[in-house]
Parts: structure tokens; sequence; C-alpha cells
């Protein structure tokens, strides 16, 4: 909920009774002191996934441990937390280590976050091609579960991942089918979470087609994005990105003016 210094107290008090003997309260003990230690690095740096030594330690030894005691749901999400907190090479790693215990143990719920991680992680390390593999991979996974804006959100990704590989005609021909579908998201609810993923998705457009050299069409995407990040309050939050996207689209209006 967002809400940590109300829950800090309770997880003082589960500290000072959890003991390595009770297995189920163990784990649980570790696996929410090791969010709070990186949902503390997070908020300080302002990344999402920060590498965090102190929360990586507990969530190798919560795997560990897990194994030991055969409680495999909560080994796998001690993988997975490793794939957030650990080093960018290590991250790959757990991934892999995540998937495959979740595949032995029939856990599916776990396999769309995890895959998920994967790609991303992939993406940052620059190995674009498996970024897209393992996204598309964690699409197929959100698919089943349903849940619409999981779905959007694991077709964007796709999309980006798309663009990232080097081939932007992809890109595109995905985009054009989720602006629409985000735009009826947030039809229906204008809240400022929908409004961001639209921007999203008309960013994603607008940077496929900047690839492919359509200035125009980058622009106006360019512009949709930038209407809908204002509503989501983007000058608040992310005040140098949106900027930056503003310097974007005055230096392409720019060329376009240029070039008539």
């Amino acid at each position: 909920m967002d809400n940590k210094e109300e829950g800090r107290p309770w997880l003082e008090k589960a500290k000072a009774i959890a003991r390595d003997t009770e297995p189920l309260g163990w784990t649980r003990d570790l696996g929410v002191k090791g969010r709070y230690i990186w949902k503390d690095a997070a908020e300080k740096t302002g990344q999402d996934a920060p590498v965090v030594e102190e929360a990586a330690k507990i969530f190798t030894d919560l795997y560990h441990y897990s194994l030991k005691h055969k409680l495999y749901n909560r080994a796998v999400d001690a993988a997975n937390m490793m794939s957030i907190v650990g080093d960018l090479e290590s991250r790959i790693d757990w991934g892999r280590k995540g998937i495959e215990a979740a595949e032995e143990g029939g856990l599916e719920s776990w396999l769309a976050p995890l895959w998920n991680n994967l790609g991303w992680n992939y993406s940052d390390l620059g190995r674009y091609d498996e970024s897209l593999e393992a996204l598309m991979k964690a699409r197929r996974y959100h698919y089943k579960k349903g849940q619409e804006k999981s779905m959007l959100i694991a077709d964007w990704s796709v999309a980006y991942a798309f663009r990232m590989a080097g081939e932007p005609d992809s890109c595109l021909a995905w985009c054009m089918r989720i602006a629409p579908w985000a735009k009826d998201i947030y039809d229906e609810d204008s809240s400022p979470e929908n409004a961001e993923w639209l921007g999203m998705c008309y960013r994603e457009l607008a940077e496929a087609s900047l690839d492919k050299g359509d200035e125009k069409r980058a622009a106006a995407g360019f512009r949709s994005a930038q209407m809908y990040f204002r509503r989501a309050g983007m000058e608040e939050w992310d005040p140098e990105g949106y900027k930056e996207l503003t310097e974007k689209i005055d230096e392409l209006v720019g060329n376009i003016g240029r070039n008539r």
C-alpha cells in the first residue's frame, strides 16, 4: 500500500519473535525485512531496482533456507527479489534459478513476473534479442492471468523490446494496436496511472517513428505523449524527463519547419 511507516512497528514486533526453528515465520520475516530495505533504497536512489547488498544477503539466505525446508514458493520469491536487488550480472542467474524452481514446483503464477524481470535485466545489459524473447514469454503468462492492465503493459514491453532489438517496424505494429487500447482504458478511468500508460504508448510509437525517419509522425506522437504525461503529473514526479520530452518536441518541430 506504499505506507511503510505504519508497517515498521509491526515488522519490529515480528523480528523480536521470529526464530529460525519456525520456518514459516522465519521466512516471512526475512522476506518482508528484505523488501523494506529494498524499498528504502529505491526511494533514496530514485531507481526501481537499485543494487542493494544488504537486501541481497537477506534474500540469498532466504533462498537457501527455503529450499532446505522445502518451502518452494518462498524460494522462488527470494530468487525473484534477487533478480531485482542483486548486481546486474548475477540477476540473470537468479532469474533463471527462479524460473526453474517455479516450473519444477508447478508455481505458474510466478512465471509472469520472473520472465518479466529477466527480460528487463537483459535489456539493462544491452542483450536486446534475449530481452525480447524473455518479455514475449512474460506476455504469454500475463495473458493467462487475464488482467487487462498487466496485459497492456506486457504488450508495451514487447513493443519496446522490438525497438531496442532494431525492429522499429514491429514496434510500430504493436504500438498501433496498444495505443487505442490504452486510450479506451483511459476513457473509462482517467486516473493519473492510466494517463501515464497512455503517454508511454504514444511515446513508444513516436520513438519507433523517429527510428524510421518519420519526423512528422514522431512529433505528433511525442505531443500526444506529453499531453497525457502532463495529466499524469509528470512535471512533478519527473521534471527532468518532462523537460527532455519538451526539448525533443521543440527540436523536431524546428527540423520539420526548416525542411519545408
